[in-house]
């Protein structure tokens, strides 16, 4: 019988679960904004294509992840 099947929580796991627990709205905004962000990117990737994933992106999904008197990023000049 392994860990698996035997109902006892790995080191790792619980962890994991520990960390999970203990995020904040905004760092758990952020992760959750990053994985979906990579679940859209592998959806139209083909198969073996790497991804990009831009640092701002074109959309802000969660407000609190960018107030509005942040720096803004730089523009182009025309």
């Amino acid at each position: 019988m392994n860990n698996e099947t035997s109902g006892r929580q790995t080191p790792f796991r619980t962890s994991i679960r520990t960390w999970i627990e203990t995020l904040d709205l905004e760092n758990f905004l952020a992760a959750y904004d990053v994985l979906i962000d990579i679940q859209k990117e592998l959806n139209v990737a083909a198969e073996g294509e790497l991804v990009d994933i831009p640092m701002i992106p074109p959309i802000i999904k969660f407000s609190q992840l960018l107030p509005r008197d942040t720096v803004a990023p730089a523009r182009p000049i025309l």
